[in-house]
């Protein structure tokens, strides 16, 4: 029994659904559709019909969708050399960084209702999402970062990089972050062009999730008639921010050192014809019934240094660690 239960940012509404594998597809998609992407790769993309309503999520989907995931969980030495190697490849190179993730896995029970509802109430503001299906098993977050959405007439976007903890001093933000927030912006703005749309960029505010905080930077454009927006999103997805800047660089080095990140830095959310709501994968947990593998990454420049990030990935972890424990 494949389930999707999810809240948009800053809506009342939780939505609970029994949902079913689609035959369609982002140019033809039905009335009440699930959109869920793999990170780096929009072909394994799947549409689910949402078909049934739910009031909680059943107690015992997490046994019905079981899958195996050979996720790494790097050691505190493992993850440096990680930083090092990304460091050598990017000296000199003042524009180019690679997004590092680890995984950190925790054995406890989950409930997954709760677990959902909790994330809910504490990230009012986030993208809250628990999908389990049998392709992909079973994933919970609370996400700060749009990817795309559209209301059939405006798309919209955010560069959303640079991390540090909240403080009531209000700083401001450091070169290197300024750096990683501005690589984002100028990624989305070409993907944009690159697809026949104007962008319209706002000013960076600075974004509050949780504990931390992010540079954060609006893109919008008028929707054009004859948008591929497969297309678009092949461009678009992941940015930057999920993986690096260039691309093709950035993967490489990601899947030598992490191996596959399944979910983690992918993209889901509603679709139904021209309106949809996609979110990054992020602040996101793999489940099974009796453990967790938590996500979390930051953006490595040539100026990074290792106990930091390092730092910034706990930071991050904290998220979910604080709902999903006892």
């Amino acid at each position: 029994m494949d389930v999707i239960a999810y809240r948009l940012p800053g809506a009342q509404e939780k939505w609970i659904f029994r949902a079913e594998r689609s035959d369609g597809s982002l140019s033809a998609p039905g009335a009440n559709d699930f959109a869920i992407s793999p990170f780096a790769d929009i072909e394994g993309m799947a549409l689910y019909s949402l078909v049934e309503p739910f009031p909680s999520i059943p107690a015992d989907v997490l046994k019905r969708n079981l899958k195996t995931y050979d996720f790494k969980e790097l050691s505190r030495p493992e993850y440096f050399s990680y930083i090092e190697e990304i460091k050598r490849n990017l000296e000199g190179s003042p524009g180019k960084k690679v997004v590092a993730s680890r995984r950190l896995k925790v054995e406890i029970p989950i409930d997954a209702d709760k677990a959902f509802r909790d994330l809910c109430t504490a990230y009012p503001d986030a993208f809250v999402f628990f999908i389990s299906t049998r392709e992909f098993g079973s994933w919970i977050g609370a996400s700060p970062e749009l990817l795309l959405k559209s209301d059939g007439a405006r798309l919209s976007s955010v560069a959303l990089a640079g991390t540090r903890l909240v403080s009531p001093q209000q700083t401001p933000w450091d070169t290197k972050n300024k750096l990683e927030q501005a690589i984002v912006t100028a990624h989305i703005e070409e993907a944009f062009r690159n697809a026949g749309l104007s962008p319209q960029v706002g000013s960076p505010t600075t974004l509050q999730a949780g504990k931390i905080e992010h540079i954060k930077t609006d893109i919008s454009a008028s929707v054009s008639p004859d948008l591929n927006l497969a297309e678009l999103l092949r461009d678009l997805a992941p940015t930057p921010a999920l993986a690096g800047h260039p691309r093709t660089l950035a993967l490489e080095l990601i899947q030598r050192h992490e191996g596959p990140r399944a979910l983690y830095g992918g993209f889901l959310g509603p679709v139904s014809h021209r309106d949809f709501n996609f979110y990054v994968a992020l602040r996101c947990a793999f489940l099974t019934p009796t453990e967790a593998a938590l996500f979390a990454g930051g953006g490595i420049t040539a100026q990074s240094a290792p106990e930091a990030e390092w730092e910034e990935t706990n930071n991050k972890f904290q998220t979910l660690l604080s709902i999903l424990s006892p």
